[in-house]
């Protein structure tokens, strides 16, 4: 088996004919997680959309590039694809006032028939006391603060067992603390569950204390992939975010970290 579990070659994706994506190529290995950052409108979440296999109206892309397990995307069919990948997607409108523990067994839907059994439901018990949110299983989503829901939505994610997690930006609108909490939960999902991680990242602050793999995605131009130490550097960002950084590492552990220059927006 090889060790990489999803890989894309030269990967393009057109919104409304539109490129947005440019010959992105890169391998995602077993547990590990990669951070995709890049400037608004770079086609982060349009990666991901490419990556779980989505047919969006208006977006075009070739899941003949795209393999998971060395197969072709266009190989899986929905629900086989659901048990290799979980998306949770940065902005759901949630419609119904689930309770929690509702929530988390829709995730259950690619391993049954729509009806759940007791082995499901001892499933989704296990996860939530996993993810430490078995305290409030019996509430309503409506009820829980932005970072309890997060936590709901990654459980539903990991009821699904997949091998490949999928996150658009989960960290907006978090607090430290919480950030804090799911930096450690991504980190042990990778190295205790062995799940291997996409993760999308407005932040680059967030990215050395998460993952020393990083993809920036340009404008208008193809992806750079590398180790994160190396991709941080002040003539790669500027010509990813057209923007001068500068750079200092952090007093107590040691990761590089990025401020914005004043009047440092870069002018053609």
């Amino acid at each position: 088996m090889s060790d990489v579990i999803l890989s894309a070659k030269k990967l393009c994706a057109y919104w409304n004919k539109k490129q947005i994506i440019f010959d992105c190529s890169f391998d995602l290995h077993r547990s590990q997680i990669l951070a995709v950052c890049g400037p608004n409108g770079s086609g982060k979440s349009t990666l991901l959309n490419c990556i779980a296999g989505l047919n969006i109206e208006n977006l075009n892309y070739e899941k003949n590039r795209i393999c998971i397990d060395e197969k072709s995307l266009s190989f899986y069919k929905e629900k086989a694809l659901a048990k290799k990948i979980a998306y949770l997607l940065q902005n759901e409108e949630m419609a119904w006032n689930y309770t929690v523990e509702d929530l988390v067994l829709t995730g259950r839907y690619s391993h049954s028939n729509g009806f759940y059994s007791k082995s499901d439901y001892s499933f989704v018990n296990d996860i939530m006391t996993y993810l430490k949110i078995e305290a409030f299983k019996d509430r309503r989503i409506f009820s829980l603060s932005g970072g309890e829901l997060q936590k709901v939505r990654i459980a539903r994610c990991l009821a699904q067992e997949p091998e490949i997690i999928l996150l658009d930006e989960p960290f907006v609108g978090l607090d430290f603390v919480y950030q804090a909490e799911l930096i450690e939960l991504l980190k042990k999902l990778s190295v205790q569950e062995k799940k291997s991680i996409v993760i999308t990242i407005h932040d680059l602050n967030i990215v050395p204390s998460l993952t020393d793999n990083l993809m920036l995605l340009p404008k208008q131009k193809k992806c750079i992939t590398g180790e994160t130490g190396a991709l941080l550097k002040s003539e790669i960002l500027k010509e990813v975010y057209g923007c001068n950084f500068g750079f200092y590492n952090h007093p107590q552990y040691g990761y590089t970290q990025v401020y914005l220059e004043h009047s440092s927006v870069h002018k053609e």
